[in-house]
């Protein structure tokens, strides 16, 4: 059984009591005016931790582009009870029917996950792609966002193969 061999392994897939109850005090903190408008997250459709969005906008010799990661570092502290079992765990493990998430459901799907509608907190990467595909004017910085629709990994192939309308506007940039 999966479990068994998770624990077998090392890996502890329930949190301690602690983690849990410091990861419920996290509470959403104000927000400067976030960014808006055809941002989205992309992930297989049975993805619960949306911790990245794309923008790409058609723009004058190229493209506008942003990448936005989920700042998880905004609300877990250097050194809280949080960080060090996040620290300890690594990285979230994914198998076959099992998600065991390196951070508690408080943060990895809530605060922290980029759902559509909702002001977000993310560290942002923002640059000019030329229609050579050269890089020029980028910047790194915090930023609020608001996630405009969730995409699908197999709806933009579906819409890359023009089946699936509502990626169609999406997949017309690549």
């Amino acid at each position: 059984d999966i479990v068994r061999l998770v624990y077998e392994f090392g890996f502890h897939p329930k949190f301690p009591e602690d983690v849990i109850l410091e990861s419920r005090k996290i509470k959403d903190a104000p927000l400067m005016a976030p960014l808006t408008g055809n941002i989205y997250t992309v992930d297989a459709v049975s993805a619960k931790d949306l911790d990245d969005a794309i923008k790409i906008a058609k723009v004058e010799n190229g493209y506008q582009v942003g990448v936005y990661i989920a700042d998880v570092g905004f609300y877990v502290r250097n050194q809280s009870k949080i960080a060090c079992e996040a620290l300890f765990r690594t990285t979230s493990l994914y198998l076959s029917d099992y998600v065991f998430p390196m951070l508690p459901e408080a943060i990895s799907n809530g605060v922290c996950s980029l759902k559509k509608g909702e002001i977000r907190k993310v560290i942002g990467v923002e640059f000019f792609l030329t229609n050579e595909g050269l890089i020029e004017k980028r910047s790194v910085k915090p930023l609020t966002i608001v996630v405009s629709d969730r995409l699908s990994y197999e709806g933009l192939e579906r819409a890359l193969i023009n089946e699936e309308e509502k990626y169609h506007r999406l997949a017309l940039l690549f």
